[in-house]
């Protein structure tokens, strides 16, 4: 009897840490979970703008100026979306997003303006139905997509075909 009363204070620190592992282990498990689904929620928003803005320039090309309209509102909802998508830091092996979006706030801040600036002022041009003009306007919002991607984004690794944002 009294080796019962001896090894159960024993028996009940072992299940209490085994409890407390499997309960971290589990919380570990839902983060990884949720660091996913942060980092595909931000790749599909960012294919989202990609694939409005990709027919953009045919439109051009085809006078298209009212769908072109259209499309820069879709892209200004889009580009709102940006901060928010990346205001928890989660980062992986498969996400390009560089650790910079969260030291360098202030400046991916300001060229996520700047993208949105230059979406308003695509909208402005095609409004004209002057070619050359907005032309030009989607060229600058080209530019302020790839001046954010060259701070804030890893390249491509050898190999990948599947975006990653």
């Amino acid at each position: 009897m009294k080796i019962t009363l001896s090894i159960l204070p024993v028996v009940f620190i072992l299940l209490i840490v085994a409890s407390f592992s499997l309960k971290v282990a589990a919380q570990s498990e839902g983060d990884k979970s949720e660091t996913k689904a942060v980092i595909e929620e931000r790749s599909e928003l960012m294919r989202s703008i990609r694939d409005t803005f990709r027919p953009i320039r045919p439109m051009l090309m085809a006078g298209a100026f009212e769908i072109i309209i259209v499309k820069s509102r879709e892209l200004a909802n889009l580009a709102q979306e940006i901060m928010p998508a990346f205001s928890k830091k989660a980062l992986s092996n498969k996400s390009r997003a560089k650790d910079e979006i969260w030291k360098n706030r202030s400046q991916f801040t300001q060229k996520a303006k700047k993208l949105a600036a230059a979406i308003a002022e695509l909208e402005q041009a095609a409004k004209t139905s002057d070619t050359e003009k907005t032309g030009g306007r989607i060229a600058g919002v080209l530019a302020a997509c790839k001046n954010c991607h060259r701070s804030f984004r890893k390249p491509k690794t050898k190999g990948e075909d599947k975006y990653q944002g």
